[in-house]
């Protein structure tokens, strides 16, 4: 089974909508900029691999950012809705 990678999707195919919200349309390029800043501030707050994180969910870009930031990180998403 392979898992998706958010960066290497951004680097072969960085031109290509990876999400679109009612307010905006990103690339690969652009959502993987945006993830790896949060995963910048999630690694600041001391968040690493093997933690759970509590996430309040929402249907929206930002949710989508954090859990694939939590991904990367190795930490566990716990989603409260």
């Amino acid at each position: 089974m392979t898992t998706f990678d958010i960066f290497e999707a951004a680097r072969d195919a960085p031109d290509r909508v990876a999400l679109i919200t009612p307010e905006e349309t990103w690339t690969f390029h652009e959502l993987s900029v945006r993830v790896h800043v949060a995963f910048e501030e999630l690694a600041e707050e001391g968040i690493s691999a093997g933690d759970r994180v509590v996430l309040q969910a929402h249907n929206s870009a930002t949710s989508v950012v954090r859990l694939l930031a939590l991904r990367h990180a190795g930490a566990t998403a716990v989603l409260l809705h």
